[in-house]
């Protein structure tokens, strides 16, 4: 025992107080809850005493895994919270967001739910993708977007981003000053922005180039008229040489506006004399019935081409060609006739005569007083009739026609007359037809060529197989067999018409001839 105090009283002896056991037990145990430091986890809190069963929480992320381990609660990387799938990984406990990465990061049994990130097939290419196909993963897959608003994944001009633009004229083509963003077209509005004028409907890229006065770009290529290629509806225009306010036919050039010098005037029939105009031009054309034609020029010379047909002397105020010869009133009213005239054709009474028609083998004329004179070949029919108070007659293959001051028609031979009141009478194969004031053709009897067609008609002629009509405009309309084209006229437009048997003429306003239908030696090549 004397070894035992022996420390103590040399430590008294060298002035170091005496720590007795109860005071030492209680050093040893502050919080007094019977355990000794170091055991105690916390010697400053009697609630906590010695070391315990803990789950390891590796990742420190405040939840455990399966593993345990004894310690203190203040110990790093222990925790009495349980759930963690992962405690490698400090991003994986219960109540974790989910992120999108194949891995159950919120402990629940379930892999990225709610994290699927929606890709759009976007099969234009245009960054935005059709809201039609869509497909959920974490990475982007090829040929997909985020954006799923695209309303045609075909065309890749059409997106969310596209630019509308208003067509007010509706056109199919936008104002390129005014734009809308949408991925589909707002009511009135167009993807096309190259419209030049919005306000018309005929100007666009679409358009065509047309000549006109106010000098519009109808086709947007930023040229007008005669300075783009591609312009239409130009006029022709004549030189005039001579300065006679007469251009010459024989040497025209097209454009919209009239080069230097050049007139719209083509009646010059000789442009290096400018005491020559129109004397040349025509006044009257006759198409007659066998391949032949005549036409009266202005200064009352005729001409003929076609079947084997002369040119007559004389100066005549009007013609009519029959079956291969022709007739006219000369200028003081005597009659001609020439050409084929074996019937006797030539054979005219005498007299003078306002007006004179040739049909097969013969013809009529109508004299100053107004009364009728035939001759030539005799069909057997009536004679004419008597009397005077006519104004104009027309005969054809098997009738004769003749109008009156009253508008009254009457015929003879195989025709008869047509009630009624009209202004123009024509003979057709066997009877005569009129044109009434309100301008439509009444026809006697059905002619070879057919009954007319509706009007209103400013005049007419009718042919053995087919007829003409000019319009208020002079257009002319067709009927009839179409054996020798003459239905298929050309445009004109016309002043006056004549209709043979085989080809039709017409006469323009500027003094032209158009010929159209069988050419049978050259019966439609007019010398103009």
């Amino acid at each position: 025992m004397r070894a035992v105090r022996l420390p103590i009283l040399l430590l008294a002896a060298h002035g170091c107080a005496l720590v007795s056991e109860a005071d030492l037990a209680e050093r040893m145990d502050l919080d007094g809850d019977g355990i000794d430091r170091p055991t105690d986890c916390d010697d400053l809190d009697e609630a906590v005493g010695r070391p315990q069963e803990w789950l390891v929480d590796a990742d420190e992320d405040g939840f455990g895994g399966t593993a345990t381990s004894i310690g203190c609660a203040s110990d790093v990387g222990l925790t009495e919270t349980p759930g963690d799938c992962d405690d490698g990984d400090a991003g994986v406990f219960p109540g974790a967001a989910e992120q999108c990465n194949l891995a159950d990061d919120d402990c629940d049994g379930e892999t990225d739910e709610g994290a699927l990130l929606a890709w759009y097939i976007d099969a234009d290419s245009d960054g935005y993708g059709s809201p039609d196909t869509v497909r959920e993963d974490c990475e982007q897959p090829e040929g997909f977007v985020a954006d799923g608003t695209d309303c045609d994944d075909t065309n890749a001009e059409i997106s969310p981003e596209t630019l509308w633009h208003p067509d007010a004229d509706g056109d199919g083509y936008g104002a390129v000053d005014a734009d809308e963003a949408a991925c589909r077209a707002p009511e009135g509005t167009v993807l096309d922005s190259a419209d030049c004028d919005d306000a018309r409907a005929d100007v666009s890229p679409a358009g065509v180039e047309v000549c006109d006065v106010e000098g519009a770009d109808e086709d947007c290529d930023s040229l007008v008229d005669d300075d783009d290629d591609s312009a239409t509806g130009q006029t022709s225009w004549y030189p005039d040489t001579d300065g006679d306010s007469f251009g010459d036919h024989l040497a025209p050039v097209s454009a919209c506006d009239a080069p230097a010098l050049y007139l719209a005037d083509r009646r010059d029939c000789d442009d290096l004399d400018a005491e020559v105009t129109t004397e040349c031009r025509w006044t009257q054309v006759a198409a007659g019935d066998y391949a032949n034609t005549c036409g009266l020029h202005e200064d009352g010379s005729v001409e003929c081409w076609g079947h084997d047909i002369p040119d007559p002397a004389g100066t005549f105020s009007s013609i009519s060609a029959g079956f291969g010869y022709a007739c006219g009133v000369l200028t003081d009213g005597n009659l001609s006739c020439w050409g084929n005239a074996s019937k006797g054709e030539d054979e005219f009474p005498a007299g003078t005569f306002t007006q004179v028609s040739a049909a097969f083998y013969h013809a009529c004329g109508l004299t100053t007083e107004g009364s009728i004179e035939c001759w030539g070949y005799d069909t057997g029919g009536a004679a004419p009739p008597t009397g005077s108070g006519f104004v104009s007659l027309s005969v054809g293959w098997y009738a004769g026609c003749a109008l009156d001051a009253s508008g009254n028609i009457t015929g003879w031979y195989s025709a008869e007359g047509i009630a009624g009141t009209y202004s123009r009478v024509d003979a057709i194969y066997d009877g005569c037809s009129g044109l009434d004031p309100a301008g439509e053709i009444e026809d006697a009897s059905d002619p070879k060529a057919g009954a007319a067609p509706d009007g209103p008609f400013a005049t007419y002629s009718v042919g053995i197989l087919a007829g003409c009509a000019l319009d208020a405009a002079g257009t002319p309309e067709c009927w009839g067999s179409n054996t020798y084209g003459i239905v298929s006229a050309p445009l004109g437009p016309f002043v006056s018409i004549s209709v043979g048997f085989h080809h039709a003429c017409a006469l323009t306003a500027d003094g032209f001839i158009e010929c159209w239908g069988d050419n049978t030696s050259g019966c439609v090549e007019a010398p103009n």
